[in-house]
């Protein structure tokens, strides 16, 4: 059993998969791929490579697929890592972070097409960036896993830290650990009019869960006020009726969440 393990979730990645798995294999690390119903080639890479795959029949979303792919690894530590995320570097130093008092987590330094996207000293921070994240296991296990509800994606890598910061716990930033990472591939299958629904509702249902309902509220109304006026503001530039129906979704949404607080379910969007 290795040490490390490295957890990655795909959907439709048959672009960027090849060189993420190639970088993941030469670390050592236990690889393990959960793909979310893709209906491109990403399969085909993952088999080309003799990596374990995890095939879901349909999309689970990011949070569901990462806690599979926690629960098939025994690894004492597992690296979150995006499809378009390429490892230049090895995993020690994220290791090690992961090891100092109180830390339960660790993110490295993301190099993106136009150079460095994060600072370059070492230190504690509130947030690593989810693409290149390391956690304990025993951390996860304490803390439940991700919080499935944020579906299809955003958000629960912030939740995720918010309560291991409510723990007690520490996360820190590595710049000795490197990938090069494009970014946002994902979210591009996603259909356009479900882009903003998807993450104002992730926004609404973290908000709910860490602030106080005075603070939530006014969340709701910030997200309702804004959706109103970008609706308009879209409707009148593109001559086009469909902001309506996108941004109307945000908007009875907020608006009931302003009234009545946050209820899962209390609107769903498809699957995608």
């Amino acid at each position: 059993m290795s040490a490390i393990g490295i957890v990655i979730v795909t959907y439709n990645s048959e672009t960027e998969i090849g060189a993420c798995l190639d970088a993941a294999i030469a670390t050592g690390a236990e690889v393990v791929v959960v793909d979310n119903a893709s209906t491109d080639g990403t399969k085909t890479e993952i088999a080309r490579r003799g990596v374990r795959l995890i095939a879901n029949p349909s999309n689970r979303g990011f949070a569901a697929a990462v806690n599979q792919g926690f629960l098939a690894l025994n690894s004492t530590y597992i690296l979150l890592l995006n499809p378009d995320a390429v490892i230049q570097s090895g995993l020690e130093s994220l290791r090690r972070a992961c090891d100092l008092p109180r830390a339960g987590a660790a993110g490295g330094r993301l190099l993106g097409l136009d150079g460095d996207l994060d600072c370059s000293a070492p230190c504690a921070v509130q947030q690593p960036a989810g693409a290149f994240f390391m956690v304990r296991r025993d951390v996860w296990q304490e803390l439940g896993g991700f919080d499935e509800g944020f579906f299809p994606l955003w958000f629960e890598d912030v939740d995720f830290c918010r309560r291991m910061l409510d723990r007690g716990y520490v996360a820190h930033y590595v710049p000795q650990a490197v990938s090069k990472h494009t970014g946002g591939h994902s979210i591009a299958r996603i259909a356009v009019e479900m882009r903003q629904f998807y993450w104002y509702r992730s926004l609404l249902r973290y908000s709910a869960r860490h602030f106080n309902p005075f603070s939530f509220r006014v969340v709701c109304l910030a997200v309702l006020t804004g959706a109103l006026l970008r609706m308009l503001a879209e409707t009148i530039w593109t001559g086009s009726l469909k902001p309506l129906v996108v941004y109307g979704k945000v908007v009875r949404l907020a608006g009931r969440c302003s009234v009545f607080g946050w209820r899962d379910g209390v609107v769903s969007g498809p699957h995608i």
